[in-house]
């Protein structure tokens, strides 16, 4: 990523940040913000990353988990995922949803 365009999508995240502060208040503008600089990173790096056929489907599956927000079970599917890799793109991304799901399951209050 050239530095033009990253202070051009850091420029984007801010604006992006004041609207959800604006919609949501304090806590979930961070939460909000940390996926947003998940998925930029994520984005940046995962411009050449192709997964293999084996793997795809239990991403897929792994990232509908995830959106429902049941991370044991994403875990176990990207566990699944890990057992298929069939290349180093594989293990990227499956550790790039593993960061994912530590980062939204993570609880400060828990020691």
């Amino acid at each position: 990523m050239s530095p033009a365009m990253a202070a051009h999508l850091t420029e984007r995240l801010w604006d992006i940040g004041d609207v959800v502060e604006l919609r949501m208040g304090g806590s979930a503008m961070k939460i909000t913000a940390a996926i947003l600089l998940t998925l930029m990173t994520i984005a940046g790096s995962a411009q050449a990353l192709t997964v293999s056929k084996n793997v795809g489907p239990l991403l897929k599956e792994a990232q509908a988990m995830i959106a429902d927000k049941n991370y044991s079970a994403a875990v176990a599917k990207l566990d699944e995922a890990e057992a298929a890799r069939a290349s180093p793109d594989d293990e990227i991304v499956i550790a790039q949803m593993r960061k994912f799901i530590a980062m939204k399951s993570w609880n400060p209050s828990q020691p």
